[in-house]
C-alpha cells in the first residue's frame, strides 16, 4: 500500500503539471540545486551563471546552471548585509542594507573590487528595467529610481507603499509585495500616477515573486510555503505549490526552472514548471512508439516482461498487468485521450490514444 500511495503522488503531480501547463499542485517538492551558504537572499542569472547574495557572510557567489552537482565559487566579499542583486552589462549592482549604500562588481574580473555607486539606507531589493535602476526602500516605505546611477547616483522617488521588501519587472508591470501586511500589489509603470493596484489574496509574509506564463509565484515567509495565482483569471483561488520551504525569499525562473532562495537552510532549491521536463515522466520520450498510439504501445527491449500500470488523468489506475515477450501493450480498450503508463521501476511516461 505504501508503493501504490508513493505512485499515486508521482502521477498526480505529473497529471497536473501537464494539464495545467506547469502549474505544480499540492505537494510538489523543491529539490537541493546547491548548499554551503548561511542566509542566501537574492539571486541574478546572466547567460547560465547565476550570482547568489549571502547576506550573513558578506559575499557574492556564482555557480553554474545546467550541470549536474554545481560547485558554489566565491566573486567578490565585504559587503554588509547584501540582499538585492540586478545585472547591468558587465555589472552586478548590490543592495548592502546594514552598510546603507548600493555598490557594483565587474563580474567580468577575476576578482572584482567593490565600487560604491550611492548611498541609500533601508534598500531591500533592485531592478533594472533598460538604464533604470529601481529600488525598494524596506525602510522609508517606497519604490525608488536612479535614471542612470553610473552617471546620476541619486535616487528619486517612484511611489509610495507600505512595507515593500522585493520587486518583480515584468513587461509593462512592478509587482512589489507588502510583507507586513500580507499583501501583493501591482503597479503599471506606464502610468503618469503610478499607484500600487492590491491583489485579493492573503499571504503570509509575502517576499520574492517570479512570473511564467501567466502564473505569479510567491514566496511566503513564515509559513515556509510557495504559492501561486492566475493573473488572467484573478477570481481563481491562491494555489500552494510548495510547501515544507525554510524561509523562502527570493524567487527566479530561468528556462522553466523556479528558483528558490532558502534563507533558513543556506540553500538554492528548484522546481521545474515545465511538465515535459518533469524527471518522473516525459511525453514523446524516445523508446516509447508509436505515441500517440492507436491499438498497441511499443516499449523499448529492456523494458520487456515487466510489470506495468496505466493511469488515468484523474489518477486512477485502470489496468495493471505484463508486457507481452515482444514488449507491447494492447491499449485498444482505452477511450481517446492522454494516460500515464508507470513500470514496476516507478518511471513514468505520458503518451496519447487517438
Amino acid at each position: 500500500m505504501n508503493g501504490m500511495s508513493v505512485n499515486l503522488n508521482r502521477i498526480k503531480a505529473i497529471v497536473i503539471a501537464f494539464i495545467l501547463g506547469g502549474i505544480l499542485d499540492l505537494n510538489a517538492q523543491a529539490v537541493k540545486l546547491v548548499g554551503g551558504l548561511s542566509n542566501p537572499t537574492d539571486m541574478a542569472i546572466d547567460g547560465n551563471i547565476m550570482y547568489i547574495s549571502d547576506y550573513q557572510t558578506g559575499k557574492i557567489f556564482k555557480l553554474k546552471l545546467g550541470i549536474n552537482k554545481p560547485i558554489l565559487t566565491e566573486v567578490a566579499s565585504g559587503f554588509g548585509g547584501p540582499f538585492g542583486l540586478a545585472i547591468k552589462g558587465d555589472e552586478l549592482y548590490v543592495a548592502e542594507y546594514d552598510s546603507s549604500q548600493i555598490s557594483k562588481i565587474d563580474i567580468k574580473q577575476s576578482k572584482p573590487a567593490k565600487q560604491k555607486v550611492l548611498a541609500a539606507q533601508g534598500v531591500s531589493d533592485l531592478e533594472f528595467i533598460g538604464d533604470t535602476l529601481f529600488a525598494v526602500n524596506f525602510d522609508f516605505n517606497r519604490i525608488e529610481y536612479a535614471l542612470n546611477p553610473s552617471l546620476n547616483p541619486i535616487l528619486n522617488t517612484y511611489t509610495e507603499i507600505n512595507g515593500p521588501f522585493r520587486l518583480l519587472v515584468k513587461d509593462s508591470l512592478l509587482f512589489v509585495n507588502e510583507s507586513s501586511n500580507g499583501r501583493v500589489s501591482k503597479i503599471n509603470r506606464f502610468s503618469k500616477n503610478p499607484l500600487a493596484q492590491t491583489f485579493a489574496y492573503s499571504f503570509s509574509s509575502p517576499a520574492g515573486m517570479a512570473e511564467y506564463k501567466g502564473i505569479l509565484y510567491v514566496a511566503e515567509n513564515t509559513s515556509n510555503t510557495i504559492s501561486s495565482i492566475n493573473l488572467a483569471e484573478l477570481s481563481q483561488a491562491k494555489k500552494t505549490i510548495a510547501t515544507n520551504i525554510d524561509g523562502p525569499d527570493v524567487l527566479l525562473v530561468h528556462e522553466g526552472i523556479l528558483y528558490i532562495s532558502e534563507f533558513d537552510k543556506g540553500q538554492i532549491s528548484k522546481i521545474s514548471l515545465d511538465p515535459l521536463s518533469i524527471n518522473s515522466g516525459d511525453y514523446g520520450k524516445p523508446g516509447l512508439y508509436p505515441n500517440p498510439c492507436h491499438s498497441y504501445l511499443n516499449l523499448p527491449s529492456s523494458n520487456k516482461q515487466s510489470t506495468y500500470s496505466i493511469y488515468s488523468t484523474a489518477g486512477k489506475r485502470l489496468f495493471f498487468g505484463l508486457k507481452d515477450t515482444k514488449g507491447s501493450l494492447d491499449v485498444s480498450r482505452l477511450k481517446k485521450g492522454m494516460y500515464i503508463l508507470m513500470d514496476d521501476k516507478n518511471t513514468s511516461q505520458i503518451f496519447a490514444k487517438y
